[in-house]
């Protein structure tokens, strides 16, 4: 017998048969020998659970190797080993009784764990792959991308997320409440007051891979102990209705609940945590005074997505007239309490205590007011005003230190 490594189960059952065969089939044998001793050997290979089930099959079930080979494959074919490709993209489906927005929501999942599929690719697919039979919703987007074809999954998500996924929510809600035997009325006071409260909550963020961490600091800086704000100024700010607001204008308010738990004295930076791509990333600063979207080159290599980067030079210039060279753009996709973005960043290889910069253009797309006086960002969303509270305490261990390597280098 060709030494063949023992078959546990849990490795590709299609690889071990192949080995055997080909180590039998090397021995100079008769092909009636070979046959007699593919059948014969084959258990001879097997342990644990592999063993078990070879030796549990009832007398003369097995009448060649072939079909013995093609039980064992049957049985062991969870472990069977699958290589994602780009063009797994394709195989993405909706089902038909899937909703749009869970299709969507899956896709983009599914999306994450394949290698790298380019843009176009990811927008061809999901609009071939659309299934009109499931919703009303789903078939204007479908009718929608074929009468105007769309090059880029931002163009589609923005399309999806702009004109239809109210409408399905409020289409579907309509839809099993006539089956209780009524319906809301949406025109009236009464009727969005009530769809308002029963708005679905948004879909869960995939659940990240790994963590780029923040540099932790204590409770007392720079010899100053701080305590909870008590008091703030009420500011409102109304955006105009937009083409997803179907209902009533959406208000975004800061007031004195929203400093509950903010430290005083304070001028701190608003930095956050996000998910980025498939990574919880810590230390995000957001700057409505920068003019791009950035991200470190260090932090990049840790997201393990250096295929991603494109190699597209850029010269970004400072409030003080310095600059610095860009290493290319990257674009990841950014979650933020449901409302999904891609988002394009500019690469740089820097000393700079923020892990990432969120600039204007991710701020202006997102519709993100902004308060480093309440330490919050908020933002309009198919489901209501989200917000993302600032983390107080890392940013205020940055600029520690900040302060500490100024007084150093002035020694």
């Amino acid at each position: 017998m060709p030494d063949i490594p023992k078959y546990d189960g849990t490795t590709d059952p299609q690889d071990h048969v192949t080995a055997f065969t080909t180590g039998v089939k090397g021995n100079n044998l008769t092909k009636q020998e070979i046959e007699s001793v593919l059948v014969k050997k084959f258990g001879e290979t097997l342990i644990k659970g592999a063993l078990t089930w070879y030796s549990l099959l009832p007398e003369n079930s097995i009448n060649s190797f072939v079909e013995l080979a093609d039980s064992f494959i049957k049985v062991h074919s969870g472990a069977q080993k699958v290589e994602k490709r780009m063009e797994d993209i394709f195989k993405i489906k909706q089902g038909d009784s899937e909703l749009l927005r869970e299709f969507v929501d899956r896709f983009q999942r599914e999306r994450m764990t394949l290698p790298h599929v380019p843009d176009n690719w990811a927008a061809m697919a999901f609009a071939s792959n659309l299934n009109e039979k499931s919703s009303e919703a789903t078939r204007r987007l479908k009718e929608s991308l074929c009468e105007f074809p769309a090059t880029t999954w931002n163009d589609v998500y923005n399309r999806y997320n702009t004109k239809l996924r109210i409408e399905e929510d409020i289409i579907s809600r309509s839809q099993k409440e006539e089956k209780q035997g009524y319906l809301i009325e949406l025109s009236s006071e009464k009727g969005k007051q009530a769809y308002l409260k029963n708005r679905q909550e948004p879909p869960k963020s995939p659940s990240p891979k790994r963590t780029v961490n923040v540099i932790s600091g204590g409770e007392e800086i720079n010899g100053v102990t701080y305590t909870s704000a008590n008091k703030v100024s009420k500011v409102t700010i109304t955006h105009g209705k937009l083409v997803r607001h179907v209902l009533e204008e959406e208000s975004i308010t800061f007031d004195d609940a929203n400093a509950d738990g903010v430290l005083t004295p304070y001028n701190d930076a608003l930095v956050i945590s996000l998910l980025v791509h498939d990574t919880n990333v810590k230390r995000v600063l957001i700057d409505p005074g920068s003019s791009v979207n950035i991200i470190l080159l260090r932090v990049l290599n840790e997201m393990q997505a250096e295929d991603k980067l494109v190699p597209k030079v850029h010269t970004l210039s400072g409030f003080d007239n310095s600059s610095v060279v860009t290493k290319g753009e990257v674009t990841f996709t950014t979650f933020a309490e449901g409302v999904v973005k891609d988002t394009k960043f500019q690469v740089v290889e820097m000393e700079m205590a923020y892990n990432m910069i969120l600039g204007r253009p991710w701020i202006h797309k997102m519709d993100v007011v902004p308060s480093t006086l309440h330490q919050v960002i908020k933002f309009s969303s198919p489901w209501g005003v989200r917000q993302i509270r600032g983390d107080q305490q890392t940013s205020r261990s940055i600029n520690s230190i900040a302060d500490s390597n100024t007084r150093n280098e002035e020694k």
